[in-house]
């Protein structure tokens, strides 16, 4: 569907349209295994055939690689490349953390800066990293009291790795949100 609806955007003259786009189509293909690496965002084959084919301008969708990059690298216990990612997405991002308004990306990234954050504490002890995670769960928790019905799961899963910290016992278990879903059902 993603390869039909990128040729679409190009059939309809809609080059930007599919810079921003292309990002998923390429994590798509990391992840069903069609690319040569997992975490290879935007040298990925797709994303540079289309790139050279249509004259990417070298910015467009920059942050969209950014952000799916960092999620894959996440999932795949990449977490300095991960957090490498995140780094740059909140130097780039003009998204005010503040702002209440419709961005769907804003959202994920902060759940999984959270989420690195958590990571980075885990493994350094360094209370500046748990400080982080507690201002991305609060605007998580803000957003939902507002209101955001797409979440609460997410706060959870936050809450989840927050809790582990605390518990020994539980620190080898839950590691990702592919993990706490398994703990505790």
């Amino acid at each position: 569907d993603m390869k039909r609806f990128v040729e679409q955007m190009l059939s309809y003259g809609l080059s930007q349209l599919l810079f921003v786009n292309l990002p998923l189509y390429q994590t798509i293909l990391n992840l069903t295994g069609e690319s040569d690496n997992i975490l290879d965002m935007s040298t990925g084959k797709e994303s540079v055939m289309y790139h050279e084919k249509y004259g990417w301008d070298g910015q467009s969708g920059t942050e969209s690689y950014w952000s799916y990059g960092m999620q894959v690298a996440f999932y795949c216990d990449e977490i300095k490349i991960a957090n490498d990612y995140a780094k740059k997405l909140k130097r780039a991002s003009s998204q005010s953390l503040k702002k209440r308004i419709p961005w769907y990306f804003g959202q994920a990234r902060i759940f999984f800066y959270a989420l690195i954050a958590i990571d980075e504490f885990r493994k350094t002890g360094k209370l500046k990293y748990l400080r982080e995670a507690n201002k991305y769960r609060s605007v998580i928790e803000d957003c939902i009291n507002e209101g955001s019905i797409n979440l609460p799961h997410k706060l959870q899963i936050i809450d989840a790795e927050m809790a582990s910290l605390q518990q020994p016992s539980m620190k080898a278990i839950v590691r990702s949100p592919i993990h706490v879903k398994s703990v505790f059902s």
